[in-house]
């Protein structure tokens, strides 16, 4: 797909600008952002059933890291700020081909399969699913209106509260998926449980190692403040609903809850050791402290979950329920 003519469409139909969009050719990563357009430009097209086409996706000229999702005038447009892209190369790939003692580590996690690679696919999919999310949330307002991935300033209203934690599931949800996906093509002749263990275990730690790198990870642990719930508590019901998903769809005889236990113990370690920062000690003290409030909070957000069909897991899950039938 052409990015700079599919751009200049976007620019004509939207509020976007060109001084806002980041062009990559002749950039030191531009075969790599060239991929990442088309791949999801397809997966937008995929989820167009959501009532969410016509969709646009670009690269944002800003170096922090972050994403957004906007409807204006009936498109659906999702932007992945350029330091996103950048960091997560930087980090997952380049940074574990030349650190070989992480590498290892984590090969040794992930048997037969590219270690770095996953981990980097798997943020960037985080990402993306968390956005359009936002935008299947919108799918019938008339509203115009951008949503950002990680913001921790502006005012609180348990509104956005409810709709970050629902895109987080969401995105869970997908992520799950692409999981069970690549278990079942890599281990096909040998679908051995250790091994998929194994890999839920690197996803899980991908998972807490990407959201701690976000903007306001720092701060003390809040509750009903802010647009975005804090990181942790992003955290933990992020990987709730990520192992609950493998748990019920690849069978609770297989998967146990002694199983999920023993795979958040193991992601916390794998961090440990992988990552040279204090911030997942920091992160499971005050998990550990915290707990109760944080089970208090998500219960109260569960509770206006319930039949709210605007939310796109209620949507996944309509969506579900005629695929089956």
């Amino acid at each position: 797909m052409d990015y700079i003519e599919k751009t200049k469409i976007m620019i004509e139909l939207t509020s976007i600008n060109s001084s806002d969009i980041y062009y990559f050719d002749s950039t030191p990563y531009e075969s790599e952002f060239q991929k990442i357009f088309d791949f999801y430009c397809e997966t937008l097209e995929i989820h167009s059933d959501y009532g969410i086409n016509p969709s646009h996706l670009f690269f944002i000229n800003n170096i922090s890291r972050n994403a957004r999702a906007t409807k204006y005038n009936d498109q659906f447009i999702i932007g992945l700020n350029s330091g996103t892209i950048i960091y997560l190369i930087e980090t997952f790939k380049n940074q574990f081909s030349k650190n070989k003692i992480n590498l290892i580590q984590l090969n040794q996690v992930i048997i037969g399969t590219e270690a770095n690679n996953l981990l980097y696919q798997l943020s960037l999919h985080f990402t993306l699913y968390h956005e359009l999310a936002h935008l299947i949330q919108r799918s019938n307002s008339i509203h115009n209106e951008t949503i950002l991935l990680n913001d921790s300033v502006t005012n609180f209203s348990e509104r956005k509260h409810l709709e970050e934690l629902d895109a987080d599931c969401f995105s869970s949800l997908c992520l799950a998926t692409h999981v069970i996906q690549l278990f079942e093509t890599n281990y096909k002749e040998n679908k051995s449980i250790l091994e998929f263990k194994k890999l839920i275990i690197a996803s899980t730690a991908t998972c807490i190692y990407y959201i701690l790198s976000f903007s306001g990870a720092d701060k003390e642990i809040y509750f009903h403040e802010n647009s975005h719930p804090h990181p942790i508590i992003r955290i933990s019901n992020i990987i709730g609903h990520f192992l609950e998903y493998i748990q019920q769809n690849y069978g609770k005889h297989i998967f146990t809850d002694i199983l999920r236990k023993e795979v958040v113990e193991k992601a916390f370690e794998l961090n440990s050791q992988i990552f040279d920062d204090n911030k997942i000690d920091k992160f499971k003290d005050t998990l550990s402290k915290n707990y109760i409030d944080i089970k208090k909070y998500l219960e109260f957000y569960k509770k206006l979950e319930e039949n709210d069909k605007s939310l796109a897991v209620y949507k996944w899950n309509e969506k579900a329920k005629l695929n089956k039938n």
